[in-house]
Order: C-alpha cells, then sequence, then structure tokens
C-alpha cells in the first residue's frame, strides 16, 4: 500500500485487469475489512468493478484456514476465476 503514495499524490492509479482479495478474521471485522479494502482498491486502481473477486472467512486459531475445505475450495476458485479474466484481457 505505501507504494501507492506517490501516485495518490499525484491523482494517478495503478492499471490493474483484476484484483482478488482473501480475507480471514478471528472473530469479527469482515465486513469493515473488506469495505475498507474495496476503498483502498477503487481509490488506488483503475480496474472494473467486475473484476474485483473476494473471499471471506472466519478462523479463530493459527492453522484453522487449513482444515477449512470451504475456504480453501472459494479460494481455488478465486484464483481460477483470475486467471480466466486475465485470460480473456489478454
Amino acid at each position: 500500500m505505501d507504494r501507492n503514495y506517490f501516485l495518490y499524490t499525484h491523482n494517478r492509479k495503478s492499471r490493474a485487469r483484476v484484483v482478488g482479495m482473501l480475507v480471514v478474521a478471528e472473530a469479527e471485522g469482515i465486513e469493515d475489512t473488506v469495505h475498507t479494502l474495496k476503498r483502498f482498491i477503487n481509490e488506488s486502481f483503475d480496474v472494473e468493478k467486475d473484476n474485483i473477486l473476494e473471499v471471506h472467512s472466519y478462523a479463530s486459531r493459527l492453522g484453522d484456514v487449513r482444515n477449512n475445505a470451504p475456504l480453501l475450495r472459494q479460494a481455488r476458485e478465486l484464483g481460477r476465476q483470475m486467471v480466466e479474466r486475465l485470460k480473456v484481457d489478454s
């Protein structure tokens, strides 16, 4: 994020074809975190709204994500979607 300061102060945005967010919270705060990250993306990147992809879940202890099969499937699918959208744009 700190590398975007120059662009921000010069009213410029980075170009991106696709952006993926993977957010994991301990017990609460996912909505606030996702909202803040989307705001950062919208202010920092020139990317179509349809190409901002997200996955989020909760994990209370270190290593919980490793045992969360639905989240792992969603994360893999997010990666596949990003690759597909990059192929379409190239």
